[in-house]
């Protein structure tokens, strides 16, 4: 047990080579995530929740999201050992399904003792996705457990599945915004096949999940899933901050994973083949060093299009200058075409350097180009 002291939110991301699963490398993240989730640990213990009991209708859910056949054991069998009994897994149509037997036999039991803790969650199909990739990792069922709950306190994921106050649809919109700002080719390639819902449908998805469900299998674990479990946990804000942004984390690594995919969307040339580019996605989603540095960038989009937007205003207003002084007054005005739209640059420019973001604007210029590099189409899987 830790105690309820907090590390700072803004640690140094550990880098890809130290993502290992096994040895002290896991056991120093596991010992950083329970210091910087330390409230949540110290007020929530899972053995009470685990010995009472849930409702028949709950069990029915688990069970059948794990695709057990019967009711397991409710005997104890930790989730220490990566490989569980030995078994192999039952072929079910859920992320669980990979897992084995007794892997799955305490996945169920943490599911249960979950639904005990919030009464109002219950059994929710997307977070158990989170759940069953969190069990593919080498830690006990107990860790399971709290990890699982402290994500869902800190990311604020009760507006999601109890509360349906509409923040989930207001997500969706501010992970659309950011992408179109990015990676405008890859939201006009939804558009331009009549399949603007589809996409709506993969943000929402990803949300609700964590990104859980792509990366959710025993063998990709380490490789795929841990460092963007790791970097969910260190961005999450304490409790005690009533006024964080609960979800940029969670909202900015789901923008960040559709850019680094961007080609898989973009190339589909019909609206059935980008239907099997968003399975394909599903399936085979990878998180690679590209992916964990535009994350780790934590480029704002907003600022990343206005750079953009400034360069341009201060480009038209040079060619205005420019026109007026070699051309006359005369000759630019009758192009009245360029001198009207430079106007409104002018006008742009002015508000932004009125607002004094001009500065700033330009000071993410180098991490602007950093982001253009790592999506560039030659980069992407």
């Amino acid at each position: 047990e830790v105690g309820a002291c907090l590390i700072a939110s803004d640690l140094a991301p550990v880098p890809p080579s130290a993502m290992s699963m096994n040895g002290a490398d896991f056991g120093s993240l596991l010992v950083q995530w329970q210091e910087h989730l330390g409230e949540e640990f110290e007020t929530v213990k899972y053995t009470p929740l685990r010995m009472q009991s849930s409702s028949l209708a709950v069990r029915d859910q688990v069970d059948r999201f794990l695709a057990f056949k019967g009711r397991p054991s409710d005997g104890e069998a930790g989730l220490g050992s990566h490989q569980g009994s030995g078994q192999g897994s039952v072929v079910g149509h859920t992320a669980a399904s990979c897992l084995s037997v007794a892997r799955r036999e305490a996945l169920r039991r943490v599911l249960l003792a979950l639904s005990t803790w919030s009464r109002r969650l219950g059994f929710n199909p997307d977070f158990a996705q989170l759940c069953s990739a969190i069990a593919a990792l080498p830690m006990s069922e107990r860790y399971v457990f709290l990890f699982s709950m402290a994500l869902y306190k800190r990311l604020g994921m009760e507006d999601y599945y109890e509360k349906h106050n509409g923040w989930l649809e207001q997500d969706v919109a501010d992970v659309l915004r950011d992408v179109e700002s990015l990676r405008p080719s890859l939201v006009e390639a939804f558009r331009a096949l009549g399949c603007a819902c589809r996409l709506r449908e993969l943000i929402e998805t990803l949300l609700t999940t964590m990104l859980a469900e792509g990366l959710c299998r025993p063998e990709r674990a380490s490789s795929e899933f841990l460092p963007l479990l790791h970097r969910l946990i260190i961005g999450s804000k304490s409790l005690k901050d009533s006024l964080a942004d609960r979800r940029w984390i969670l909202r900015h690594v789901v923008v960040c994973t559709l850019c680094r995919h961007h080609a898989l969307f973009e190339s589909a040339g019909n609206a059935d083949l980008l239907g099997e580019a968003c399975n394909d996605f599903h399936r085979n989603m990878r998180v690679d060093a590209e992916l964990l540095q535009l994350v780790d960038a934590r480029i704002d989009a907003e600022e990343y299009a206005g750079f953009f937007g400034t360069a341009t205003s201060l480009m038209c207003l040079t060619t205005t200058w420019l026109t007026w002084h070699h051309m006359g007054a005369a000759a630019a005005l009758a192009n009245s075409t360029t001198i009207g739209a430079s106007l409104s640059m002018i006008g742009t420019t002015a508000s932004v350097i009125a607002s004094g973001r001009l500065g700033s604007m330009f000071g993410i210029r180098s991490a602007c180009a950093a982001v253009d590099a790592l999506l560039s189409p030659s980069e992407s899987s």
